[in-house]
């Protein structure tokens, strides 16, 4: 019997398209294998098990994206009553696709992603003619990336999404002005465990008091202030982080004041 970690077992079966996927997959509970008749959950992407197994996903109703980050946009979007019909738009932080399936499904005309990573967005979104993929961007030192920048549209995108891990979003904003039209808009998703440093977190990484959400709002709005951006709304995410942690949108435009 050949045992091999349960993520990788679900991308060489097809049954996910990367390691990433396979992990959110299994994270979220959705992923579980047949024995003796019975379904039983995957508990952990490292879990060893028999690529002999069969596999199954378990697909929540009315789950429409490659990713559950997929929903929780299109949430912030309906709740932002926003058109994204011929919307050139700028995905920073792709990872499986979420956010860029979710545009592209409500109408947007192009969208161009940036990734630190390499090999996790899923094949289906790399073969939409309508999505076009930069890997190994590190989104802090966007203005460096000269033969990327000289495919962005030249008046600039008309809306970016950006959800990102491991780095504070105020090391990324600032480079994305240049790059907004004079009309657009940013999406944001701020995730407080990467804003609010690892001496407010947990053994589990969970922050650890509530009662600095409204501190983290008010530090978000005046640096966005600061960087000539303008806060529309600040509002909390339908779903949580992976991790459990509460997650938080920002929807900004340019100021010129």
């Amino acid at each position: 019997m050949n045992k091999k970690r349960a993520d990788l077992i679900l991308v060489e079966k097809k049954i996910a398209s990367s390691r990433t996927q396979a992990q959110d997959l299994i994270k979220s509970g959705k992923a579980f294998y047949l024995k003796a008749n019975e379904k039983i959950k995957i508990e952990k992407p490292s879990e060893e098990l028999s690529d002999e197994l069969t596999f199954e996903i378990e697909k929540s109703e009315g789950e429409e994206f490659v990713s559950r980050a997929g929903n929780k946009l299109s949430q912030a979007i309906k709740e932002l009553q926003l058109d994204l019909s011929k919307k050139n738009v700028l995905d920073v932080g792709v990872s499986t696709g979420g956010f860029s399936d979710c545009v592209l499904k409500l109408g947007a005309t192009k969208v161009i992603g940036v990734e630190v990573g390499h090999g996790q967005t899923v094949k289906q979104l790399l073969e939409n003619p309508r999505f076009q993929l930069f890997e190994g961007i590190n989104a802090r030192y966007l203005s460096t990336y000269t033969e990327l920048i000289s495919k962005f549209p030249q008046d600039g995108f008309d809306f970016i999404v950006m959800d990102v891990s491991f780095i504070s979003i105020k090391l990324i904003l600032p480079e994305l002005w240049p790059y907004l039209n004079d009309q657009g808009r940013i999406l944001t998703l701020v995730k407080p465990q990467f804003e609010l440093g690892p001496e407010n977190l947990n053994r589990s990484g969970i922050i650890k008091n509530i009662n600095l959400y409204p501190k983290l709002e008010k530090d978000m709005v005046e640096f966005a202030s600061t960087n000539r951006f303008e806060v529309l709304k600040y509002f909390p995410s339908n779903l949580p982080g992976k991790d459990g942690n509460k997650e938080f949108f920002m929807y900004l435009k340019k100021d010129f004041k």
